[in-house]
């Protein structure tokens, strides 16, 4: 398949899969109850850098790295996909756009950030640039609050307010640059990464960001960052190829797997239990090897 750089457990009735975005531009689809590949869609010419479902509207979003985003409706096959608009984005980084609850929110140039109303189709505003900020590097919708949480490559850490178009609040998390981050609504709770060994966990709560923990790693370089559902499991992966195990409560480290070979491009939580895991929560994660693999580690704890 090439290089994985997206992953999405998608989980619709009875049926259960895995999308794996490439380098390629296609889109894999594996099914989970028996781990059989059920065919692949071509979505961009260059790398599908993200992709993401919105069950408001039943529709998947593919991104295109350096190039544009795609809304894709679905047929009556897992492998029917009908482009239904194409919309042009202004950036070349890495940041992965996300679509969810009617809510299209993507990276652009100039630390900016852009936010489409799917009902509306039409662009609402771009955050207001602000100096040496750099370039967006992550981003997390906060449906609590219907805001945006956004990491930059200064090493700033903020959020925006979707209706007022305005920063509530940003500090400083790290001297480093920013890889990925992720963050718990019902802990308020979330944990960042960078190109550095070491792992910031913070706290957001009465409007207010700050860092309140550290950990670190053996080796440098953090990818991709995700929490579990319940707040209580934060799983990283990391540059050389390892997939960490961490305790959000300690930050203390619970579990190293080193099955990758290469960089560990993203690690997805399923945010429901499935059947295919006997219901079960499910980790996927993907990278430069081409590999997915999938795991049920700590999934009762």
């Amino acid at each position: 398949m090439g290089i994985i750089h997206c992953l999405l457990i998608w989980k619709k009735d009875c049926n259960e899969y895995i999308f794996a975005g490439t380098g390629s531009g296609f889109v894999h689809i594996w099914e989970l109850m028996d781990y059989r590949e059920a065919g692949k869609n071509k979505v961009c010419d260059g790398s599908c850098l993200s992709i993401s479902y919105d069950k408001n509207s039943d529709e998947f979003l593919t991104q295109e790295k350096g190039g544009q985003l795609s809304l894709w409706t679905l047929g009556k096959t897992i492998l029917d996909w009908t482009l239904k608009e194409i919309i042009e984005l202004d950036y070349v980084g890495f940041c992965k756009s996300l679509y969810n609850y009617g809510t299209i929110i993507a990276p652009s140039h100039d630390s900016k950030v852009v936010v489409i109303r799917s009902s509306e189709k039409k662009e609402m505003y771009r955050t207001d640039k602000a100096s040496k900020l750099g370039e967006v590097i992550c981003l997390k919708y906060l449906k609590s609050s219907d805001s945006i949480m956004v990491a930059y490559e200064c090493g700033d850490l903020a959020v925006w307010d979707i209706c007022s178009s305005k920063e509530t609040t940003r500090t400083s998390m790290t001297t480093d640059h920013p890889m990925a981050f992720d963050f718990c609504e019902l802990t308020g709770e979330g944990v960042l990464g960078s190109n550095s060994a070491t792992l910031i966990k913070f706290q957001f709560s009465d409007m207010n960001l700050k860092p309140i923990r550290t950990a670190t790693m053996v080796n440098s370089g953090v990818s991709s960052i995700s929490i579990r559902k319940d707040g209580k499991l934060c799983v990283v992966g990391c540059w050389d190829g390892r997939i960490k195990y961490y305790s959000m409560k300690t930050l203390k480290l619970l579990a190293c797997l080193s099955y990758h070979r290469e960089c560990v491009e993203c690690v997805v939580f399923s945010e429901e239990t499935l059947k295919c895991t006997n219901d079960q929560t499910l980790l996927t994660a993907g990278g430069k090897d081409g590999r997915i693999t999938l795991w049920t580690l700590y999934s009762n704890k």
